[in-house]
């Protein structure tokens, strides 16, 4: 996970459940959190591009993953179609 998805996380939760639910989801997972460098938004646009009805984040996340060698996990059907997805629904 790179911090974009960690935001999300934190703002949906914040949503949800509120800001101190938030921050115990935000304590709890912002050691995992990853940062990415230049190839991997090169890579990420690259992936928009093709595919518009990806959010800037995935595309992030999918680069990183796809950079580190582990599966990106989504619950979004438009990645269906791709290589090294970990689906969670």
């Amino acid at each position: 996970m790179t911090k974009l998805n960690l935001f999300e996380l934190f703002y949906s939760i914040l949503k949800e459940k509120g800001v101190e639910k938030a921050k115990i989801y935000l304590d709890k997972y912002k050691g995992f959190a990853v940062d990415f460098d230049t190839d991997v938004i090169e890579n990420a646009g690259l992936l928009k591009k093709s595919n518009t009805k990806l959010s800037m984040t995935d595309c992030i996340g999918y680069a990183v993953a796809t950079q580190e060698g582990v599966k990106f996990l989504t619950g979004d059907k438009e990645f269906e179609n791709m290589s090294n997805i970990e689906f969670a629904r």
